[in-house]
């Protein structure tokens, strides 16, 4: 059975100075880095590879025509990365002093 949950959308973001400067940064950065991340993997990956680093320049593509054009609507990957790795670099923080506490 499915289950269909209708969200309410976003509001839109306080737009500020630097904040179109800021997400044209975000919105090339992370793709870019993908990219060269694929690019110098020491295996061949292929077609499959090919095809991440197409999907990588049209997510760049989209994100860059957010971030100029609709820059209220943009959401920065920055922020969303870092609301989940916090969690994980805490947790292994904590699991590094707990064992420097035992030795």
């Amino acid at each position: 059975m499915w289950i269909f949950l209708a969200r309410q959308p976003r509001p839109p973001a306080q737009v500020w100075t630097g904040r179109r400067l800021l997400a044209l940064v975000d919105a090339i950065g992370w793709p870019a880095a993908w990219i060269v991340m694929v690019s110098h993997l020491a295996v061949d990956i292929g077609l499959l590879g090919r095809a991440s680093i197409a999907v990588a320049l049209l997510l760049a593509v989209r994100g860059v025509w957010i971030a100029v054009e609709h820059n209220e609507r943009y959401r920065f990957i920055t922020r969303r990365l870092w609301c989940v790795a916090w969690p994980l670099l805490s947790i292994g923080a904590a699991l590094q002093v707990a064992f420097w506490l035992v030795r």
